[in-house]
């Protein structure tokens, strides 16, 4: 009965700090455990390197006797541990958007949804992971539209063309503005308390609110642009101003909670893929 040909990687000149070990991974994983491979190369490091290498790994090495002029370093004999590391892995849902779980445990985590998720992960708490308190099925429409409608400060507003206001006038634009700068502030804090209790497994929910908070980032820079853009100071702030916008974050987490419906959130997509599209007008 004729022995089978063991499988052979020939690293040639390259050893295991330029990247040698990334061809026997590469060759071992087409081995079922217990496996051999004979390693070629001339590297003189090799026979240090490739044993440390393998004993990290769970690979056992042979040193069969070296013919004359033979490259040959080792043979390895593929252990379990890569397939031994993966027992009790489970996938993190379905990668699609189309059969989201219900309520996705905190085991997943941080983990992309769909994932093969190796098992003794931390749990990760998102206190928002209810799909129907949570999800709305336009969320990944309504992201893709707000994302594709992005726009640049810099370029949407023609800040150097000439024009001259009376002073009286652009005092009243510079508090305006200074006015209008508060109030992106809070519309941007308001997502952002969202996006950190979300559960992942909902990311487009989570990438929508990204997409209004960096709208509202643009707002903050382009009111707060103009407001400079004739001097050195800002208007004034009311106390009352401050107090009214303050409500917005200073709500209890229940009613958080109970806003955060399928109906609002289409309610605020649609409101935050109107915003993404609108350029601020400054003059």
């Amino acid at each position: 009965m004729s022995t089978a040909p063991v499988p052979e990687v020939d690293l040639g000149d390259l050893g295991f700090g330029r990247g040698a070990h990334l061809l026997v991974q590469r060759a071992l994983a087409g081995l079922p455990p217990g496996g051999r491979l004979a390693v070629t190369g001339r590297d003189p490091a090799l026979r240090v390197h490739l044993p440390a290498w393998c004993r990290g790994r769970g690979h056992r090495v042979e040193w069969p006797d070296r013919g004359d002029g033979s490259d040959l370093v080792a043979v390895v004999v593929r252990g379990s541990a890569d397939d031994d590391r993966w027992f009790g892995a489970e996938r993190a849902g379905p990668a699609l958007p189309s059969a989201l779980s219900s309520r996705p445990p905190a085991r997943w985590g941080l983990g992309a949804r769909g994932a093969l998720l190796e098992a003794g992960g931390p749990e990760a708490r998102f206190d928002l992971d209810d799909r129907d308190l949570v999800w709305a099925d336009i969320a990944p429409h309504l992201y893709a539209q707000a994302a594709a409608r992005q726009w640049d400060p810099q370029t949407a507003v023609p800040w150097d063309d000439p024009f001259a206001l009376p002073a009286d006038v652009e005092a009243a634009v510079v508090q305006v503005m200074t006015y209008l700068v508060e109030n992106e502030q809070a519309a941007l804090v308001v997502p952002a308390r969202f996006v950190g209790r979300i559960h992942p497994h909902f990311r487009e929910v989570v990438q929508l609110l990204a997409v209004q908070m960096a709208d509202e980032a643009r707002h903050m820079e382009v009111f707060g642009r103009r407001a400079l853009l004739r001097g050195a100071e800002m208007g004034t702030s009311s106390a009352g101003g401050r107090q009214s916008l303050f409500t917005l974050v200073a709500s209890r987490t229940s009613r958080w909670r109970r806003s955060c419906s399928p109906c609002s959130a289409r309610a605020v997509s649609s409101t935050c893929s109107r915003s993404c599209t609108r350029t601020p007008r400054t003059r």
